[in-house]
């Protein structure tokens, strides 16, 4: 697994790709985060009859957040809302985030008062 560890925040998972999602989703309704969309591409390869390894992304966001850091960079709006990457490879399930502070410091943010955001840390991720 190829990764930009500046920019990216990836981490191995112990279950498999929905297992996984369902754990995410759950974790982000419990903190009120909105979900906006979850996207199955390995679903979504098979309707065009193509096969691709389960890959499922969250795409979420918190409204008073993205809406400060889009008042101080409106460019910003390209990467909002947020997502959550999960998807096997090798026969392991990987999931992968953005990292915040060098998004924001990409748009000229400063981020210190988002660093709090983070990927739970549980046995599922």
């Amino acid at each position: 697994m190829k990764e930009d560890k500046a920019k990216l925040f990836v981490k191995k998972s112990e279950c498999s790709v929905k297992t996984c999602a369902h754990f995410l989703k759950e974790v982000l309704k419990k903190r009120k985060i909105p979900i906006f969309a979850v996207y199955d591409h390995g679903e979504n390869a098979k309707t065009v009859g193509m096969e691709m390894p389960e890959t499922i992304v969250i795409v979420f966001g918190n409204p008073s957040i993205g809406t400060k850091l889009m008042l101080e960079n409106a460019a910003i709006a390209l990467e909002l809302p947020l997502k959550i990457a999960i998807w096997e490879e090798d026969q392991h399930t990987y999931v992968a985030t953005n990292r915040l502070l060098p998004l924001a410091e990409r748009y000229g943010i400063c981020a210190v008062s988002y660093t709090h955001l983070t990927l739970p840390t549980t046995p599922y991720v």
